[in-house]
């Protein structure tokens, strides 16, 4: 009688494998793949200098990182935050939903853009227009600030290259965020 697992043994002598196997790479060539450490450090480098500018050593020693290993990674580390930097770039232009986010949110430093677009003083000094009298909106609503508001933002529409639709998107949105102000006979209800 001979029994089930025996057998399977005799098989699988039968199959070879290769006693030597093929390696992608040379074992003693440098270490490509980042050290965990190094990738936090890179992290914590972008953190840094999107707040202050750049990362000093002190910077890294307050965020919990041992002069050894800033010795030893930040090299790895800098390339690394300087790579993922150059690979997260965004194009200029914005398209309409962006467009829309913008003109609901105005921040003066980030009109929208559109591909086409050829800035110019003119172009930054509507868009801060805009941003001013939808602040004096928010801070004094009353119904012709909120037209005036409107009419400011038409006129920077008007200096982008954009269909006259996604114009009437783009003030249609930017309608809906604003307060509402109800009027009866020109005068303002409180």
């Amino acid at each position: 009688m001979t029994l089930p697992f025996i057998q399977s043994l005799d098989h699988k002598a039968a199959v070879s494998r290769p006693s030597f196997p093929v390696r992608n790479a040379d074992p003693r060539g440098p270490e490509s793949t980042p050290h965990l450490r190094a990738i936090e450090m890179a992290k914590t480098m972008q953190d840094i200098a999107a707040s202050s500018g750049a990362a000093t050593f002190k910077d890294l020693i307050r965020a919990g990182f041992t002069s050894a290993e800033i010795i030893e990674f930040g090299t790895q580390a800098q390339h690394l935050a300087a790579e993922w930097k150059s690979e997260s770039r965004k194009p200029v232009h914005d398209n309409i939903a962006d467009m829309v986010m913008k003109v609901r949110q105005p921040v003066p430093n980030r009109p929208p853009m559109t591909v086409d677009l050829t800035t110019s003083t003119q172009f930054f000094e509507a868009w801060g227009r805009y941003c001013a009298s939808r602040a004096a909106l928010m801070l004094d609503p009353w119904a012709p600030q909120r037209e005036r508001c409107i009419c400011v933002l038409q006129e920077f529409l008007n200096l982008l290259p954009l269909l006259p639709a996604e114009r009437a998107r783009l003030t249609l949105a930017a309608e809906q965020t604003l307060p509402k102000i109800p009027v009866r006979n020109g005068r303002a209800l409180s």
